[in-house]
C-alpha cells in the first residue's frame, strides 16, 4: 500500500468520535428500555404481568429475527449516498416516532393498551435493531485499514459503555423527580393507592425522558451522517456476518 492509499485510509480523531455518538445514544436506548420497560409497562401502563411479558418476549423475539435480515440487506444496497447511510436516514425519523410512542399512554381500555403496545414495542425493536446493525455495519466502509477498524471499533465500545450508564443515569433522575411526591404521599398515608394525579405525573417524566433521548437520538445521529465518510465497499460480501458479534 503506497503513502497515499495510507492517507486516504486513515480516520481522523473527530470523525472516529462522531461516529462512536451514535452508538452512545443507541445504547442509551438499550440501557432505559431493558431497565425500565417492564416497571413502566407494569407500574404506569398498568398492564397485567402475563400480558407484560407477552410484550417484552415478542419485541425481543422480534430484534432476533431481524438482526440477519437486516445485515443481509444492507449488504445489498447500493446507492450514490453508500450502504449505510440511508439505512440510517430511513431508520432515524422512525426509531425517534416509536420511542416516543412506546412510553406514551393511550387512553383506551386495558385490551386495546395491550394491543397498542404489543404493535409498538415489536416495531420499535425493528427498527432499533436495523439501525444498530446499520451503525455496527459502518465500520466496514470507513476504512479498509485493520489498524483504523480496530481504533474505530474502540471508540465505539468506549462509547457503548459510557450510553449505558449515561443513559439509566440520566432517566432514573427525571423519572424519580416526577414520582417524588408519590412515594412522599405513600409513605406518609396508610392508604398506599396511586391516585389518579400521581399515576399522571409519573406518565409526564417517562414522556420527558422520552422527549430528551429522542432529542440525543438526532442529534448524534446527525452527527455520525453529517461527520463520517464512507470508503470503502470492498469488504461488503460478508458484511451481514457481523450482526452476530
Amino acid at each position: 500500500m503506497t503513502a497515499k492509499e495510507t492517507s486516504s485510509e486513515t480516520v481522523s480523531l473527530c470523525e472516529k468520535i462522531m461516529y462512536a455518538s451514535a452508538t452512545f445514544s443507541t445504547d442509551a436506548v438499550t440501557s432505559i428500555t431493558a431497565m425500565y420497560g417492564n416497571i413502566f409497562l407494569l407500574e404506569v401502563a398498568q398492564l397485567p404481568p402475563l400480558q407484560t411479558s407477552g410484550i417484552i418476549f415478542s419485541s425481543l423475539v422480534c430484534m432476533i429475527m431481524t438482526s440477519p435480515f437486516a445485515g443481509y440487506l444492507i449488504d445489498r444496497t447500493d446507492t450514490r449516498w453508500g450502504k449505510v447511510k440511508p439505512w440510517l436516514w430511513c431508520t432515524l425519523p422512525t426509531q425517534i416516532v416509536l420511542y416516543f410512542m412506546a412510553w406514551y399512554v393511550p387512553n383506551v381500555s386495558s385490551e386495546w393498551r395491550f394491543v397498542y403496545y404489543f404493535v409498538v414495542w415489536s416495531s420499535a425493536e425493528v427498527v432499533q435493531c436495523c439501525y444498530a446493525v446499520a451503525n455496527k455495519c459502518k465500520v466496514m466502509y470507513m476504512t479498509t485499514d485493520t489498524k483504523e477498524r480496530d481504533s474505530i471499533t474502540a471508540f465505539r465500545s468506549a462509547a457503548q459503555l459510557f450510553g449505558l450508564v449515561v443513559g439509566v443515569g440520566y432517566h432514573g433522575q427525571i423519572v424519580a423527580a416526577y414520582g417524588q411526591e408519590l412515594h412522599s404521599d405513600c409513605s406518609a398515608s396508610s392508604n398506599s393507592t396511586v391516585t389518579p394525579a400521581h399515576l399522571q405525573k409519573q406518565r409526564e417524566g417517562y414522556m420527558i425522558s422520552a422527549g430528551v433521548t429522542g432529542c440525543l437520538l438526532l442529534v448524534t445521529t446527525l452527527a455520525s451522517l453529517l461527520g463520517t465518510t464512507e470508503r470503502s465497499s470492498k469488504c461488503c460480501t460478508y458484511l451481514y456476518l457481523l450482526t452476530f458479534t
